[in-house]
């Protein structure tokens, strides 16, 4: 039988397998996405607002509450889980998933620093505040929020960590691209929510909680 024919009658297929698709998620993705999504919608929610009313006892009162430790550790968790989301993204999305995980790995730890001081300096000082029945002392916390060194820190942080979300969100593929392109502008826009009101943060908190959330699912969808 000639060549030619002994092919065309063989029953193997020379098809080249089908790539595995680089939108399937793995499941420490969906988990990082969704917990990202709590945490960073339950920071605003909890966190006292009294502090911005500008008298020093409410100061005094939001920096020693137990919720406003809560609050802070909900966003530095937040930030943590969104560099594992990156982290388990790039392996599936190449070299600009590497490049989002470093550069957002970088940003956190930049941003941690300054949400420590929140999180603890702050309510040791109104403690303090409380105990000596002196809320005069809360006027230190300028000094802790507003000193050169970690506001610089901080906001370069969170640049990085926009551009980071920006590469991620280039890379995605497949249904779970519109999700990403949403927590990456909410991630883009967390500076400047900063010089929002109180009711203006709790919104964007809860937009990038829901666009998390969204991402997660898409990704579940996908690897479904």
């Amino acid at each position: 039988m000639p060549a030619a024919a002994r092919t065309a009658a063989s029953p193997r297929s020379t098809a080249v397998p089908a790539p595995r698709s680089a939108a399937v998620a793995s499941p420490a993705a969906v988990a990082s996405a969704m917990a990202a999504g709590a945490a960073f919608a339950l920071f605003p929610l909890l966190r006292p607002w009294s502090d911005k009313a500008g008298t020093l006892p409410e100061m005094a009162s939001a920096f020693s509450s137990p919720t406003w430790v809560l609050a802070h550790l909900l966003g530095m968790a937040g930030w943590v889980l969104l560099v594992v989301l990156a982290v388990a993204r790039s392996r599936a999305q190449g070299g600009g998933g590497a490049r989002a995980a470093w550069l957002m790995g970088i940003g956190a730890a930049l941003v941690l620093p300054y949400y420590g001081a929140e999180t603890f300096a702050l309510n040791a000082l109104g403690a303090a505040a409380l105990e000596a029945n002196d809320p005069s002392l809360v006027a230190a916390e300028e000094s802790i929020r507003f000193a050169p060194v970690p506001v610089v820190m901080f906001a370069l942080g969170l640049i990085l960590l926009g551009i980071g979300a920006v590469l991620l969100a280039r890379a995605a593929t497949g249904r779970a691209r519109p999700a990403a392109v949403a927590t990456a502008v909410l991630v883009v826009l967390y500076l400047p929510q900063f010089f929002l009101p109180a009711p203006g943060r709790v919104l964007h908190g809860l937009l990038l909680g829901a666009a998390l959330a969204w991402w997660a699912l898409s990704l579940r969808r996908s690897t479904s």
